[in-house]
């Protein structure tokens, strides 16, 4: 899909810069103005996680690095370690649904259409989201997405319309083939480990789980920088006689399969403790009154920020900063996706009766609003982004076949 030039290209660029806006409010000024989290500075300089446990200082050696990762583990921490149930629990459906993202900003990153535009570095905007703030920087990505690329209207001259739309819209299969792979190796593995080994307390294990979370926050930008390395050594023939098409597809696939997972697994877990903490209460209704109950681990405590528990403690600011970061980074991409969607739709309309009908283009845009976020509300919202694109190389190929055959 390339950019049309006209309102709409200056028009999303403003509706994400300001979520772009709204997710650094709520991520970083507001909680700043509130002291949120609660004493986060004072348990980094004391070198102690939220449990009073001792906070790894010492990471690379350089000082300026070490000070930065000590900010990031004390942050992720919380979920890793599992001090809270919610706390790991929304951070896992958050960052396994990430990998949609991941996999989707790095196949848009090798198409022609995208040469020069800033998207094609993703790894550079990975620097940003994971240092100053998700809901921050990923709105403005989106925004950067929108903007006209000139590449194509530089080759007009020489090609036709019809073969620079199906060149801009190529992925190189090397690199299609390279993606996958990187994303499981230096994203996937590393953020399971982190979250499902070493969780016994040991010194040792948390030692090591700290180096982990620590060596996580980089693992966005060797995504990235690992996919020309793998595209070395894989064929640039088509394996099997599968196409770019097809290996693109498998991306998704994946992805779509690892995010609905997490999502299922987040709500059976909200489920299953919700039955048996009512049954724990039912217990003891009759029995010690200086037994306190858990708290309660429902959907709502996972996935909703609440302003009266943010200041209880290090952990509920931290929490609510996570879920903040949740809504905005989805929202946005739910929209882009939706915005994404209707545009292939529009380009292949006009391709065929040669003409644009804004309202029907704005029915459109709702009907695939409503469909994209009942999808994420069935499947997680990386889901939702999985099967958008899916669908999108999907019919992009059709749009191009029929221009061959007319």
């Amino acid at each position: 899909m390339i950019a049309r030039r006209d309102t709409r290209s200056y028009l999303w660029p403003l509706v994400f810069t300001g979520l772009g806006g709204l997710g650094l409010w709520c991520m970083r000024i507001e909680p700043a103005i509130h002291g949120v989290p609660l004493d986060f500075e004072q348990h980094v300089q004391a070198a102690r996680l939220s449990d009073g446990s001792r906070l790894r200082t010492t990471y690379t050696g350089l000082a300026p690095v070490d000070q930065t990762l000590s900010f990031l583990v004390l942050a992720f921490a919380d979920g890793a370690f599992g001090f809270d149930p919610a706390v790991k629990l929304q951070h896992l459906h958050f960052l396994l649904n990430f990998f949609s993202l991941i996999c989707i900003w790095n196949v848009e990153a090798y198409r022609l259409q995208n040469s020069n535009k800033s998207i094609r570095f993703p790894g550079t905007w990975a620097i940003f989201y994971q240092t100053i703030a998700g809901a921050a920087v990923v709105p403005l990505y989106y925004a950067a997405w929108f903007f006209p690329s000139s590449s194509a209207a530089s080759s007009s001259t020489t090609t036709s319309k019809s073969a620079r739309d199906k060149e801009s819209l190529e992925v190189p299969l090397t690199k299609a083939k390279a993606i996958l792979p990187s994303a499981i190796i230096f994203y996937l593995i590393p953020t399971l480990t982190m979250y499902l080994i070493f969780q016994n307390n040991t010194t040792t294990a948390a030692w090591t789980k700290q180096g982990l979370i620590a060596y996580w926050q980089f693992s966005p930008i060797f995504v990235s920088a690992a996919i020309p390395l793998i595209s070395q050594l894989v064929s640039s023939r088509a394996s099997r006689h599968l196409s770019t098409d097809h290996h693109l597809k498998r991306i998704y696939t994946v992805a779509f399969g690892l995010s609905a997972l997490a999502h299922f697994y987040v709500f059976f877990v909200c489920y299953t403790t919700t039955q048996s903490n009512r049954g724990a209460n039912s217990s003891n209704s009759h029995g010690d009154p200086t037994v306190a109950a858990a708290p309660p681990l429902t959907l709502y405590r996972v996935f909703v920020p609440d302003r009266t528990l943010w200041r209880e403690s290090l952990t509920g600011g931290l929490h609510y900063i996570f879920q903040c970061d949740w809504w905005v980074i989805y929202a946005a991409s739910l929209l882009w996706s939706c915005v994404v969607a209707t545009d292939v739709q529009c380009n292949a309309a006009n391709k065929t009766h040669g003409q644009k009908d804004r309202s029907s283009e704005a029915r459109l845009l709702a009907a695939n609003l409503v469909k994209i976020v009942g999808l994420a509300a069935l499947f997680g919202p990386g889901a939702a982004l999985a099967a958008v694109w899916w669908w999108k190389e999907e019919a992009e190929r059709d749009s191009m076949l029929r221009l061959r055959t007319t």
